[in-house]
């Protein structure tokens, strides 16, 4: 957990604050989101994600229809 992590530029800390007003406490919430996830690895695994399954989708789903065309099944399905 971080604690009485400053953060440059910023006034104050992403700290919880017991007594501060719940508008305080979810702005101090927010900045700790940007600091820590956002601005950082999520944000480009997203986009990295996004352009890789724009790219390579199409041509996964031709494999698989092609595929799922060519496929027999065999075997009994007997109930319970």
């Amino acid at each position: 957990m971080l604690t009485g992590v400053t953060v440059p530029g910023a006034s104050g800390n992403l700290s919880y604050e017991p007594g501060a007003a719940l508008s305080e406490n979810l702005a101090t919430f927010l900045r700790y989101t940007l600091v820590t996830s956002t601005s950082s690895w999520d944000t480009v695994r997203a986009i990295t994600t996004a352009v890789a399954i724009a790219l390579l989708g199409p041509a996964v789903l031709a494999t698989l229809r092609r595929v799922a065309r060519r496929a027999t099944v065999t075997g009994v399905v007997s109930a319970p």
